[in-house]
Parts: C-alpha cells; sequence; structure tokens
C-alpha cells in the first residue's frame, strides 16, 4: 500500500502488485513505484529504474520550469507593440528626412531658396539637422518605459491582490487574474483540508456527529472499548504531533491517524492505549490488511484472554458479526433489526460521501495458537463495536468563496481523482452543482468528447460541453 498523496493529491492508498491489475478498463494494481511516495502497508523488493531528472516527479519538475520561461501574453503581446511603434517610427523618421530633403530640392530647382547658390556652411547644416530631426523621431517613438510603468502596475496590482488575501508568485499571473471567466480547482488540499476527519460515529444503536461530546453520552466501558479497538489495530508508523498552531499533524496513514484523533477526542489519549498494548508485547499478532479480505486484524492478550480486533470495510466487517456491543459494553445478539440498522446506516454514510469503517472485536478462545492460527479462523463470530464516518472536510471559508464566485460571473470546476459518486457529494456541500442533472463525469468520458482520433483538443467541442 503506497500513499501518493505528494503526486496525486488523494489520500486513498494504492496498491501495489508484481503484475497490472484491471478492473473495467481501470488500474486497480500495478508494479510501479513513484519517487517520493511512501509505504504505508507491506514489504517488498524494488529495483530503481530512474533517478533525478528521468523520474517521474523530475520530469514534473523540469516541465514546470519550462512553463515559467515562456513570456506571458501581456509580455508578448507588449512586445508585438512595441515592434509595431518601432517599425512606425523609422519608418515616419525615413520619410520625414526624404520628405525635407525633396522640399530643398524642389526649393533651389524654383529658384525660392534664399540662397540661389550651394553654400556649403548653410545647406550641409541644414541636411544634418534634417537627420537629426529623423532620429530623433525614431529614438522618441521606441516606448522604452512602457515596460518599466506595466512592471509598476502590475506590482501595484499584487499589492492590492494580497490585502484580499490572494496570493500571486508571479506579476504576470494579475494579467489573467483580472479576466477570469472559469476556476478549475483540485480537491484534496484546496477545497478541503487534506486532514482526514472522522465526523460520525454510530455504536450501541445511536449516531453522534459531536466526537467530543459522544464520550459523555456513552459508557465508560462502552468508550474504553471503542478506543482500545481503533487504537490497537493501527501501525505504530501513524500517530501524532503536534503543529505549531496547535492542531495536530498527521504521520502515517491519514486513516489511521483519523482514529488515533477520535480516541483523544473522546477523552482516551492514544499514547496510554499503546502504552498498555505495545508493539513488542508477548503474544501479539498482526493480520496486515490486503485488497481481498478488505479488513485488518490485530490480537493482543488481555486479563480475558486474547482478543482479536478487527477493522475494515463496513459492509465485509459487519457481515462477519454475530453480536454487538449495547451502551453498557455488554455483548448483545445481533439480530435482524440491529442488522438492519447498521446497514441503513452505512448506506447513510456513503450516500454523504463518507469512508465507512467498521469496528470489531472478539474474545478468541483459550484453546487457540495464536502464532500459528489462521487468519480466517480468527475473523469470525466477531462482535460489532461501532461504525465511523471519516472524510476530508471542507474548508470552512470554501463555500463563501465560491458563492461569490458565481455571484462575479466566474464559474467554478472541481478536478479529483475521486470517483463521481463522492466528488459529486462533494462538490454539492461547495455549492459547485445544486442539482443531480449537473454535468459530472470522468476524464475518460471528458477526452472522448473534446478529443480527435489523434488526442487532440477540439475547442468548439469543449465550448458546448460547457455552457456558460
Amino acid at each position: 500500500q503506497i500513499n501518493e498523496k505528494m503526486l496525486t493529491g488523494e489520500t486513498e492508498l494504492k496498491k501495489k502488485s508484481q503484475e497490472y491489475e484491471f478492473s473495467d478498463e481501470h488500474i486497480i494494481s500495478s508494479p510501479t513505484l513513484f519517487a517520493g511516495t511512501f509505504v504505508q502497508a507491506g514489504e517488498g523488493r524494488m529495483v530503481s529504474l530512474a533517478v533525478g531528472s528521468s523520474t517521474y516527479q523530475g520530469q514534473m519538475e523540469e516541465k514546470m520550469n519550462e512553463a515559467e520561461a515562456e513570456r506571458s501574453i501581456l509580455q508578448k503581446k507588449l512586445d508585438a507593440m512595441t515592434d509595431l511603434i518601432t517599425n512606425v517610427g523609422m519608418y515616419l523618421s525615413i520619410a520625414l528626412v526624404v520628405f525635407l530633403a525633396l522640399r530643398m530640392g524642389y526649393a533651389f530647382h524654383s529658384k525660392k531658396c534664399c540662397m540661389e547658390t550651394w553654400d556649403h556652411r548653410v545647406h550641409w547644416s541644414e541636411l544634418v539637422g534634417y537627420c537629426i530631426t529623423g532620429i530623433t523621431i525614431f529614438v522618441v517613438a521606441v516606448p522604452e518605459g512602457l515596460p518599466l510603468a506595466v512592471t509598476i502596475t502590475l506590482a501595484f496590482s499584487v499589492t492590492k491582490m494580497m490585502k484580499d488575501n490572494n496570493l500571486v508568485r508571479h506579476l504576470s499571473a494579475c494579467e489573467t487574474m483580472g479576466g477570469a471567466t472559469t476556476i478549475c480547482s483540485d480537491k484534496t488540499g484546496t477545497l478541503t483540508t487534506s486532514r482526514m476527519t472522522v465526523v460520525k460515529v454510530w455504536v450501541a444503536g445511536r449516531e453522534f456527529t459531536n466526537i467530543s461530546t459522544a464520550s459523555q453520552q456513552l459508557s465508560k466501558e462502552l468508550v474504553g472499548k471503542l478506543t482500545e479497538a481503533a487504537v490497537v489495530n493501527t501501525l505504530s508508523k501513524s500517530y501524532l504531533k503536534e503543529g505549531a498552531s496547535g492542531v495536530p499533524l498527521y504521520c502515517g496513514n491519514d486513516t489511521e491517524c483519523a482514529l488515533l484523533l477520535m480516541s483523544n477526542k473522546l477523552g482516551v489519549p492514544y499514547e496510554k492505549v499503546r502504552e498498555k498494548f505495545p508493539d513488542n508485547q508477548e503474544g501479539r499478532r498482526g493480520f496486515t490488511f490486503s485488497s481481498d479480505r478488505k479488513r485488518m486484524t490485530t490480537v493482543v492478550p488481555t486479563s480475558a484472554g486474547s482478543v482479536a480486533y478487527v477493522k475494515g470495510a463496513a459492509e465485509v466487517v459487519s457481515g462477519l458479526c454475530v453480536s454487538y456491543l449495547d451502551e453498557q459494553g455488554n455483548v448483545r445478539p445481533f439480530d435482524d433489526a440491529t442488522r438492519a440498522k447498521v446497514e441503513n446506516t452505512i448506506g447513510n454514510f456513503a450516500d454523504e460521501a463518507l469512508r465507512n469503517i467498521c469496528i470489531a472485536m472478539r474474545v478468541l478462545p483459550s484453546d487457540m495458537d495464536i502464532s500459528s492460527v489462521e487468519v480466517s479462523a480468527v475473523e469470525q463470530g466477531l462482535t460489532f463495536v461501532g461504525l465511523v464516518g471519516i472524510e476530508d472536510p471542507l474548508r470552512d471559508e470554501v463555500p463563501g468563496a465560491i458563492a461569490k464566485c458565481k455571484e462575479a460571473g466566474i464559474v467554478v470546476r472541481m478536478v479529483t481523482g475521486d470517483n463521481p459518486r463522492t466528488a459529486q457529494a462533494i462538490a454539492k456541500k461547495c455549492g459547485i452543482i445544486s442539482s443531480p442533472n449537473d454535468l459530472v463525469m470522468e476524464g475518460k468520458q471528458f477526452r472522448e468528447k473534446v478529443c480527435d482520433q489523434d488526442g487532440n483538443i477540439i475547442q468548439a467541442s469543449g465550448g458546448s460541453l460547457f455552457r456558460f
């Protein structure tokens, strides 16, 4: 499992295997690793095929440098205007010198000149004066101060935009910002905070949206089992550290860090849970996450015997449960009514574009050999502990900013690597779309509509596809 967030901006881990795996023409697994990404789960051996500027990240940096080296539209227009003014000034100055010389010749020919005979002292001075006049016109016509005036104007524009919290790195960007009619924005880290967060918890038949107050409404026993099940079943390389502004920084797997933060909000610091169940604890065994099982399991010894904590895809893990914990933390049979509530909650969380994770546990039989037991024997007859809904929350200022863009006649479009259902839900929360009929499409569909057979973009197709 590889975290490619620094390349794609998406928090979802990418599966890597020895061969390519496809599903409906989509790559679900590949053997390619990219420089700068992080291994979050699993282990293996690799062969370096490229380094430095030959890597994907290096090629991206080179393309960005090439783009920055190009002259902006305004600079190109200024160059063209400068050439035009210079050429016009040159031709006018030449024409003026020729005209003055012809006038002088006509005056001699018609005997209208003050001197009827050529006088070197007078008439050569006049000719030199004509040339100086032409050169003066040419020099004055060249707009040497125009680039400086434009630069000063753009600098004032940057200062004004800074007051509106709009950071402009390059002066040339001001020329396009003022005439923008469409903004294409990434989702992760731009519209959202890029911090996976537990926003909803369903436990003991109750749903909580305020995690901090849930501990006050639940029994201490149930909160303890929920936090233990969430924290124990995480990797040690996933942890939180204090940020400069007091907001915890995620280190490691974002989803696991969200569970650790949930434990802190419930009043149980995750460090204490890890101290109680250290990684080197005797009798501890972990079964890593796999895309086939869609879950992860950790077995730890407790005073009640060995306990298996399981977390994974909600619909899969809940299907393995035969009981659940009530509000007092007691085990109750998983009847049809409770199972229906869980399935309904999973559907509601999915409709809100939340990542569903089910947390379960099981007290293993005392005669089970933990060191050699198969994972299939452990992950059965589970006890449902809770269901958590995780999302990358929107930035507080995003809906208001998008509303202002719409008032100004600017169309905002979201470009993301998420699946269409999740993207549509986030776009609705942002205010980018307001109707189910609004256009939402995948990259393949977009390319088929706006590109010809050779992959070249057809401008007219794009204009007809997006109506302003």
